[in-house]
């Protein structure tokens, strides 16, 4: 490859080091890649070295990659185990650096014990520590991410796909700065280990002298201001949308809450079933705390809503009291399902835990009940037909030994 002027070789650098053009990126080169946009200076990443989670040491493998990082101040330092490195995270926050921990879901139960011990859901840290909780419902169903930060107090956001999860990292440290709290970013898992072509931004640092500079900003440490409340922080950012809503008066039969992952899969089904923009939809980048007036205002314009999440429940019993409250005030609620669904004449679909981030499960669940806002057109003709010998084939479970990690694990072994 030459250049299109000089007729000399190009030097390829990795997505790390460049900061315009596009580049297919891991999801824990894109959440360096968020880190090192962001505004805010991050001193360290703390992680256990097990997959998926080691993928961020091997994103850094690269010489000129460790010397982006070393430009910026940010340093990979491997955790025994996620109580450790919340309790180093903890501490550095205290002195005025910032920390992003990465916690396996297996480990939930100990990060979360390790940070109401060192007083991070009180803002002891000086909200400057973001936890990285991994989302695994299949192997791990008693461990609930988005329930533990809401058990501690902690705003727990949510991305959807890899671009969300790069601007998601750098809106957990405006938020914790300025809330002055601890802030949780719950990744599913299948979106860690996916890739995806982003466009890239300009990092923080650029050169020597910028640097320098740097340096010299992050030995002045600043407490932070008035603390403002999470939720004002998410309503400013942006990070709960209304998509579709109808005039107010009218009254959908439908709507949709999408959590997380679940965005992407509910946006990809109603492409494909022609109803795309008209169906209301809320889309969560904040799980907690949720937004009483969004929710309401969604449940006011529709008869039922659907609410996605990996994790039936995990958010819908939130929604659902506040659909109760909105109820007593005297105001119009929808009513909401998450689980068990509307009959559609043979049997009563549930919604199992990954059902709602898999297009393909979701659309032979739903759509009957799709079909309600589009009655003349028959939505279900829009689905190709099952073959009753694969229904018969019995499935193995998927382990840790299938995907990226698997085929990494067994090149390497």
């Amino acid at each position: 490859m030459s250049a299109p002027d000089t007729g000399e070789p190009v030097a390829w650098r990795p997505p790390l080091a460049r900061g315009e053009g596009f580049a297919l990126c891991t999801a824990f080169e894109a959440l360096l890649k968020g880190l090192l946009e962001c505004e805010l200076p991050v001193a360290q990443v703390l992680s256990p070295r097990r997959p998926p989670l080691e993928g961020i040491f091997r994103a850094v493998s690269d010489d000129r990659t460790a010397e982006v990082l070393e430009r910026h101040g940010l340093r990979l330092v491997p955790a025994v185990d996620a109580a450790r490195g919340v309790s180093l995270a903890v501490r550095s926050s205290a002195m005025g650096r910032r920390s992003l921990v990465c916690v396996p879901n297996d480990q939930l139960d100990i990060a979360m014990a390790a940070a109401w011990r060192d007083g991070a859901r009180d803002g002891n840290d000086g909200g400057r520590a973001v936890l990285l909780l991994e989302d695994n419902p299949y192997l791990v169903p008693g461990a609930c991410p988005v329930r533990a930060a809401r058990a501690l107090g902690l705003p727990c956001l949510t991305p959807s796909d890899l671009h969300g999860l790069r601007l998601a990292v750098q809106d957990a440290f405006r938020m914790a700065d300025a809330s002055g709290t601890t802030v949780a970013l719950a990744v599913h898992v299948g979106l860690l280990r996916s890739l995806d072509t982003l466009e890239l931004q300009p990092n923080r640092v650029l050169d020597r002298v910028d640097a320098a500079l740097e340096m010299r900003r992050q030995r002045r440490w600043t407490a932070s201001g008035e603390g403002e409340p999470a939720l004002q922080v998410g309503r400013r950012l942006e990070l709960n949308r209304l998509l579709s809503l109808p005039s107010p008066g009218e009254l959908e039969p439908w709507g949709v809450i999408a959590v997380g992952p679940c965005v992407l899969a509910a946006r990809h089904l109603l492409g494909e079933l022609g109803l795309a923009g008209r169906v209301p939809m809320l889309t969560m980048g904040l799980a907690n705390p949720v937004d009483h007036a969004s929710v309401l205002r969604l449940l006011g314009r529709c008869a039922n809503v659907l609410v996605l999440e990996p994790r039936p429940g995990s958010v819908a019993d939130e929604l659902l009291r506040v659909a109760e409250e909105g109820r007593r005030s005297g105001e119009r609620v929808a009513s909401l399902w998450w689980s068990q669904l509307p009959s559609d004449g043979a049997e009563v679909p549930t919604l199992e835990i990954n059902d709602g981030v898999r297009p393909s499960i979701l659309a032979r669940k739903v759509v009957h009940l799709l079909e309600r806002v589009r009655p003349g057109e028959p939505v279900e003709q829009r689905l190709s037909r099952t073959d009753p010998r694969l229904e018969a084939w019995p499935v193995p479970d998927r382990g840790e030994g299938l995907g990226a990690s698997g085929a990494s694990a067994a090149a390497r072994g």
